[in-house]
């Protein structure tokens, strides 16, 4: 099921990309966000772009890219695509990354109880050396990764744009009206895996 993004919404996706693996390296994440009436589209995206891509560069190597990035807003029962084609290459030094199917898990994390009020980011290129022979990600990874989580949230919340970040649901569900806000961007200590989608 699609998911529903009320006006006043934006749902964010940022491209990270691994240059040396081609499209078997591209991945993508979402946030959800809350705009202020004050949003403009043509002026604020490019800053919020810019948001998401300083938030988690600094989590990857040069051989990676951050971006380009797509908004879909809503706006009057209307729904827009804003782009930024704007890259940005990591900065952190060199790294071993492990195979494109093993991510970091990000958890969504809301005050609300049930699935319905969970979501996940998974992140690509994690430093195969900071993962155990069990999937367990070393402490201290864990720890700069949560850092920039929140710095990412904290940032996106303090824009002038953006009233606050938010779990969408699927249309048809009873919450698809209601996004729920997003309490923190949990960092998760054991990898997940990412199965590719077949084409039909």
């Amino acid at each position: 099921m699609p998911l529903n993004i009320p006006n006043g919404f934006m749902n964010v996706h940022l491209t990270i990309a691994n240059v040396s693996g081609l499209n078997s390296a591209m991945n993508s994440v979402a946030l959800g966000l809350e705009m202020s009436v004050a949003f403009d589209g043509v002026a604020d995206f490019p800053r919020i772009a810019n948001l998401f891509r300083d938030g988690i560069s600094a989590r990857y190597d040069n051989l990676w890219t951050m971006g380009p990035t797509r908004g879909e807003f809503t706006f009057a029962g209307v729904r827009y695509v804003l782009e930024d084609t704007g890259t940005e290459a990591g900065t952190h030094a060199l790294m071993d990354n492990a195979p494109p199917a093993v991510a970091l898990v990000v958890s969504k994390k809301t005050v609300r109880l049930g699935k319905a009020f969970r979501g996940r980011m998974y992140m690509p290129g994690v430093d195969e050396v900071k993962i155990s022979e069990g999937g367990i990600v070393d402490g201290a990874e864990v720890n700069a990764w949560q850092a920039s989580m929140d710095a990412l949230r904290a940032a996106l919340i303090a824009d002038a744009a953006i009233v606050d970040v938010v779990l969408f649901h699927s249309v048809g569900s009873p919450e698809a009206n209601t996004p729920t806000s997003i309490s923190r961007l949990l960092v998760r200590n054991v990898v997940g895996t990412m199965r590719p989608r077949q084409r039909r």
